[in-house]
């Protein structure tokens, strides 16, 4: 199982309103033409996990998370993403560089850990942070190797491209996180950065209970079937049904959250 970490960069628009920046991954490997947050594998050389989002999304997106963002033309820009995606102990080197700067705050936000019954298995931390408004976007571009596309999308607009579009693909966990943040306005995500306000990393590990030709059933923690919720007289169901439409390779992701009498 890989150690890997992921980073949700998000763009102040209002008081209400921000959008996430998703990439889109080659048709190969083990992400094959979905739309995710910016993250890559940990590596031995990055201090904290956290580092290692920050790291991954420089290399996939030009975006260095700093504030007061740093200034860097393109051409200097895209000479250190290539450095470092070859050899990732230099992105401390480049950090040294802007010692009037400071890495932007992460807040932990979510830790999947892939089903046992998947060949590939990831154990990623997903922060979350905003890019500085001053941060110049025409410097953030995809790589066009782990990323093909950039896009900035709000949690709303990124949930109706995948259900009601159908113009791009998620996994689970980038569908589940979408689904709350698209309940939180960006003053209230804003206040819980500033105010490092502590979530639950306990592990979210989905577990299989129902596999058929075009339809998977999974629980998740919480759920009465689930091996790490602890027994009670409630029963809660909290399931995924991932199904493949038609003959194409476009999943589905059905959420169900309720209590069973």
């Amino acid at each position: 199982m890989k150690e890997a970490a992921s980073l949700l960069l998000c763009q102040f628009i209002n008081s209400i309103k921000f959008k996430i920046l998703f990439v889109k991954r080659p048709p190969f490997g083990s992400f094959q033409s979905c739309h995710v947050f910016p993250g890559g594998a940990v590596s031995v050389h990055d201090a904290h996990n956290h580092m290692t989002a920050l790291r991954e999304t420089f290399e996939e997106t030009g975006a260095l998370v700093m504030d007061p963002p740093v200034k860097m033309s393109l051409e200097t820009s895209l000479e250190w993403r290539t450095r470092i995606h070859a050899h990732p102990f230099l992105f401390h080197a480049l950090l040294s560089q802007f010692n009037q700067s400071k890495l932007t705050p992460c807040l932990p936000w979510a830790h999947w850990i892939t089903p046992v019954h998947e060949k590939k298995r990831f154990n990623t931390w997903f922060y979350l942070t905003f890019l500085n408004q001053k941060h110049p976007l025409d410097s953030i571009s995809p790589d066009l190797k782990e990323t093909l596309e950039l896009e900035w999308m709000t949690p709303k607009e990124a949930i109706d491209a995948f259900k009601i579009q159908k113009r791009i693909q998620f996994f689970p966990p980038q569908y589940l996180m979408l689904l709350e943040l698209a309940q939180i306005t960006s003053v209230d995500l804003q206040r819980m950065i500033q105010n490092n306000q502590t979530r639950s990393m306990d592990p979210i590990c989905p577990e299989l209970i129902e596999k058929r030709k075009q339809e998977v059933r999974l629980v998740l923690p919480g759920d009465y079937r689930h091996s790490r919720t602890k027994t009670n007289h409630s029963k809660e169901c909290v399931e995924l049904i991932l199904k493949t439409l038609d003959a194409s390779s476009f999943m589905d992701i059905e959420y169900i959250k309720k209590s069973i009498d």
